[in-house]
């Protein structure tokens, strides 16, 4: 946080004496050590996470995908974008756009928002935490999913232990299976799920590195980190 000090021009022969200045003073230094006692605690409070993926599509570059975690005050937010254009095979052409927001309390979903673009079809998603489970609207049409609802939070590995997983992307809710193994430089996870095996893999600190899949069964897919830890 920056201030901006302004001096206005003041008289030449007007002195400050006594006690109202002195009072003046000492108000004028506790406010400004109150100011940065706040914009410090603010800043220790929040804690901010960016990630960004070259995306590779049958080995060729495609696009990116980008990742904002922020956490503050009991919550996480997080902010997912992607792009891939494309083609593949000559004459398979990529137009894909994804943005979505999530907002995350002790380990589960409590609010969704996402527009998926895929050629001309376009999914948008709704969905938040209610009384009775998380409600899901998409596309003009609604549904009940567990309370404690998770999406596939690459960014978190933790997060991705449950038997069911909500894809963003389509509003799919997944039944996987989780496996973690230690490895020299790192720790792999598999998520298996009715589609194709999801590879992943961390280093020693736990920060997402790759992925490695399959679109539709047929084309490989391979998240590769692009930016320094």
């Amino acid at each position: 946080m920056q201030f901006l000090l302004v001096r206005a021009n003041q008289p030449k022969n007007i002195s400050c004496r006594g006690l109202p200045c002195s009072v003046f003073s000492i108000a004028s230094l506790g406010f400004i050590m109150l100011l940065l006692i706040t914009a410090s605690s603010v800043g220790a409070d929040e804690k901010r996470l960016e990630l960004k993926f070259d995306v590779f599509l049958n080995g060729k570059l495609m696009g990116w995908h980008f990742y904002k975690v922020s956490e503050s005050n009991g919550f996480t937010d997080v902010q997912s974008k992607t792009k891939l254009d494309g083609r593949i095979f000559v004459f398979k052409q990529v137009d894909y756009a994804h943005q979505s927001n999530e907002r995350w309390s002790n380990g589960c979903l409590q609010k969704l928002e996402s527009d998926t673009i895929s050629g001309k079809r376009k999914t948008s998603i709704e969905g938040w935490l209610t009384e009775d489970g998380f409600l899901i609207k998409q596309n003009g049409s609604s549904r009940l999913l567990p309370a404690c609802t998770r999406t596939f939070a690459y960014w978190e590995p933790e997060l991705l232990k449950a038997e069911f997983l909500l894809n963003p992307d389509s509003g799919e809710h997944l039944k996987v299976t989780y496996d973690k193994k230690a490895v020299e430089d790192g720790i792999t996870l598999t998520l298996t799920t009715p589609r194709e095996p999801i590879y992943l893999k961390y280093d020693n600190k736990g920060n997402w590195l790759e992925l490695e899949s399959r679109v539709k069964s047929i084309v490989p897919i391979r998240y590769q980190r692009s930016l320094s830890l």
